[in-house]
């Protein structure tokens, strides 16, 4: 590899429910990594952003308990964390603005290393059901799915 070719930096993020959380929830993280490594991508990381107890899904369990099942899936991983960001506001938050969030965020932090500065996309992963959800009239924006 050349030393002047530096690798597209990625973060992955899924939001969901993860009522409960499963091993395929912690799967397609690796899957994602695996493959995005193989098109000269370096992940960096992983998020795992429960919705807010809002979010109205029937038999949601409690964000304080999803969030303690997510922390215990992922304590052997050294790469993918949890955030509570989503389950702290004053309700349920459209993904998108989710997004919008962590994208500041990770701008903030790119601001904050002016020697280093790194430039990271931010790609979202999605099971059947957050894809599924792009087809149901009115719940997404049309530029948030395009």
């Amino acid at each position: 590899m050349n030393n002047c070719f530096k690798p597209t930096r990625t973060v992955l993020i899924a939001v969901g429910s993860f009522n409960p959380p499963t091993n395929m929830h912690l799967r397609i993280f690796e899957l994602a990594k695996d493959f995005l490594q193989k098109t000269d991508q370096e992940v960096l990381g992983g998020i795992i952003s429960p919705v807010h107890d809002q979010y109205g899904k029937k038999g949601l369990v409690s964000a304080e308990h999803r969030c303690s099942m997510l922390k215990l899936a992922v304590e052997t991983s050294n790469w993918v964390n949890i955030s509570d960001w989503e389950t702290q506001q004053e309700g349920w938050t459209r993904t998108a603005e989710s997004l919008k969030f962590y994208k500041a965020k990770k701008i903030q932090a790119k601001m904050l290393d002016k020697e280093f500065p790194l430039n990271i996309n931010l790609k979202l992963l999605c099971g059947a059901d957050l894809i599924e959800s792009f087809a149901v009239p009115g719940l997404w924006k049309d530029e948030d799915v395009g």
